[in-house]
């Protein structure tokens, strides 16, 4: 199984920190981990998306007890840790090419929420938003798909356009392609999906009992 259940909770970025903040992080990992992941990962590289990307992605929703560059690598020599990025590539492409179409709804968002591949975040303002989850307890694989679904919580227009690669793998979410000249794109355009995940302002009764109960478990 790709998603597990697993506890959850809200995070309250610094004040200087805004959900924007996040969402553009979460994007930026995303995005390297797809252009990048093609070529020959070894330790280095996956090092250092770890530590880079997927570290500042996370770095306000990840449990204290999570090193996101370290689980990867235990035991694993170059040929085993390409493997497992091939396969975590080719898996999270399969998730969203086949899958994405369908989540739609704010069902899907509070699913992902409580089964922990995806956590809220919300600012001094009081806006709120989704955000990728980082506990001991993920995979790589669950760690890398966390990047997607919040990616797409956040910019499900992006997603209408979806395709990949049938040479090289890799996939393209909006946009143009930028792999390889060589490569034939085959496109799996599809209809345009809503989320129904909007950012949700301050003042909302929901959100203020929602906010005033979570900081009440706050640490």
């Amino acid at each position: 199984m790709l998603f597990e259940t697993l506890p959850v909770d809200l995070h309250f970025l610094p004040d200087t920190v805004r959900v924007e903040d996040v969402v553009r992080r979460t994007r930026r990992a995303a995005d390297v981990f797809l252009t990048s992941a093609t070529a020959d990962w070894g330790r280095a590289k996956l090092r250092s998306w770890l530590i880079v990307e997927y570290g500042m992605a996370t770095e306000w929703t990840r449990e204290d007890e999570v090193a996101p560059w370290l689980a990867p690598f235990a035991g694993l020599d170059d040929l085993a840790i390409h493997e497992m990025v091939e396969d975590a590539r080719r898996r999270v492409t399969r998730l969203m090419m086949d899958e994405s179409a369908g989540w739609v709804g704010p069902a899907f968002a509070r699913e992902m929420v409580a089964r922990g591949l995806v956590t809220c975040v919300t600012d001094c303002n009081g806006r709120e938003s989704y955000a990728p989850a980082a506990r001991v307890e993920l995979s790589f694989l669950q760690r890398v798909a966390s990047l997607f679904i919040a990616d797409f919580l956040s910019h499900p227009q992006d997603y209408a356009c979806i395709a990949a690669c049938p040479s090289c793998g890799e996939m393209f979410v909006g946009g143009r392609p930028r792999h390889a000249r060589g490569c034939v794109r085959v496109s799996g355009v599809r209809a345009p999906a809503e989320s129904g995940v909007r950012l949700r302002e301050a003042g909302r009764p929901d959100s203020v009992r929602t906010r005033t109960a979570a900081r009440s478990n706050v640490r």
